[in-house]
C-alpha cells in the first residue's frame, strides 16, 4: 500500500502506482489552551523555505502590491520568517500560506493549533478544511484568489475570535496521539 498525508494528493497521484492506499495526515503536539486578543491591527505571518514558486510567494507578493493601499488603510502587514516559530506564531493574529503544492504542511496545523486564522491557498491540500471548519480564509492559488481572500480577512476580522477558536479545534485532529491510533487501525486493515 502507499500511504498519502491527504485526500488531494492520493487523487492528484491516482492508483498506477498501486491500487491499495491509505491517508495518514501529518501531525504535531497541540499546545494546550492558548487565549488571543486581537486588536486594531492585523498582523500575518508566514513560516516556512523561502521557495518563492512552490511556496507561492510570488502570489503573495503580487497580491499585496495589487491592493498595498487598502491593507495600509486596514493596518495589515505580513512578514516572512523561517526560523523563531513558537515565540512569532503568539504574536501574529494570522497565518499565511500561498503554496502552490504541498504534501500536508506542518506549519499550517502548527499555526492553528496556537490559534492562529489562516489564509491559504487550494495548493496547501487544506483550503478546503479551512473553509468548512471556518479556521480562516481559503484561496485559489491565484494573485486575484489571494486578493479576494486577504479583503474577506479584512471584511471579517471581527470574526477572529471564533476562528481562533475553531483553529485550535481542527488542528486537535492532527495530534500525534490521535493520528496514532488511526494508523493502527487502517495498518491492520491492510494486513487482513
Amino acid at each position: 500500500a502507499i500511504q498519502y498525508l491527504t485526500e488531494n494528493e492520493y487523487v492528484a497521484s491516482g492508483d498506477k502506482w498501486n491500487g491499495q492506499h491509505i491517508i495518514i495526515a501529518n501531525g504535531i503536539n497541540t499546545p494546550g489552551e492558548i487565549h488571543r486578543v486581537f486588536g486594531s491591527t492585523l498582523h500575518g505571518l508566514f513560516i516556512g523555505c523561502i521557495a518563492v514558486y512552490h511556496k507561492g510567494l510570488d502570489l503573495l507578493v503580487d497580491a499585496c502590491s495589487k491592493m498595498q493601499d487598502e491593507l495600509r488603510q486596514a493596518g495589515c502587514t505580513i512578514r516572512l520568517y523561517e526560523d523563531e516559530k513558537r515565540n512569532l506564531l503568539l504574536r501574529y493574529d494570522f497565518f499565511v500560506l500561498t503554496s502552490r503544492l504541498e504534501g500536508h504542511p506542518m506549519a499550517l496545523i502548527e499555526a492553528l493549533s496556537y490559534g492562529l486564522p489562516a489564509l491559504v491557498t487550494e495548493g496547501t491540500n487544506m483550503a478546503t478544511e479551512v473553509e468548512k471548519y471556518n479556521t480562516g480564509w481559503g484561496s485559489a492559488s491565484t494573485v486575484d484568489g489571494i486578493v479576494a481572500s486577504l479583503r474577506r480577512l479584512i471584511k471579517e476580522r471581527d470574526q477572529l475570535s471564533l476562528k481562533s477558536k475553531n483553529a485550535i479545534l481542527l488542528s486537535k485532529q492532527y495530534d500525534w496521539n490521535v493520528l496514532a491510533g488511526k494508523a493502527s487501525e487502517k495498518y491492520r486493515a491492510l494486513l487482513k
